[in-house]
C-alpha cells in the first residue's frame, strides 16, 4: 500500500486524479467543515477526523494557540477504518501536511 501524507490542497488535487483504489483520512479542525473531494470512482472511503493537530498548547514563545489538544475520543473510528482498508493507496492530510 502507498501512503501519501500531504496538505489539504495536495490531497484534493491528488484525489481528483488518483488512478488506483484509494482511501482518505481527512483531518480538519473542529471548526471547519468536511473537505469536499472531487468525484473519482477510485475513492473507496473517507474518514473525517475533527481535531486540532497540536502536540502542545503553546507555541515556541509560550503563547497559547487557543485550541484544545486532541483527546482519545477525537480518534473514534480510526482503528476500525485502518483495519478495514482494502485499498492500494491511503491519503492522509491535515491543513499543512
Amino acid at each position: 500500500m502507498i501512503i501519501q501524507i500531504c496538505s489539504q490542497a495536495e490531497a484534493i488535487a491528488l484525489a481528483g486524479s488518483i488512478p488506483m483504489k484509494t482511501s482518505i483520512i481527512s483531518i480538519t479542525s473542529k471548526e471547519d467543515g468536511d473537505v469536499l473531494f472531487p468525484d473519482n470512482s477510485n475513492i473507496d472511503a473517507v474518514l473525517n477526523l475533527k481535531l486540532n493537530d497540536l502536540t502542545q498548547e503553546v507555541d515556541e514563545e509560550g503563547i497559547p494557540y487557543g485550541r484544545l489538544l486532541p483527546k482519545a475520543e477525537d480518534l473514534t473510528g480510526l482503528k476500525a477504518f485502518v483495519e478495514g482498508l482494502s485499498c492500494d493507496c491511503l491519503i492522509v492530510h491535515c491543513w499543512a501536511g
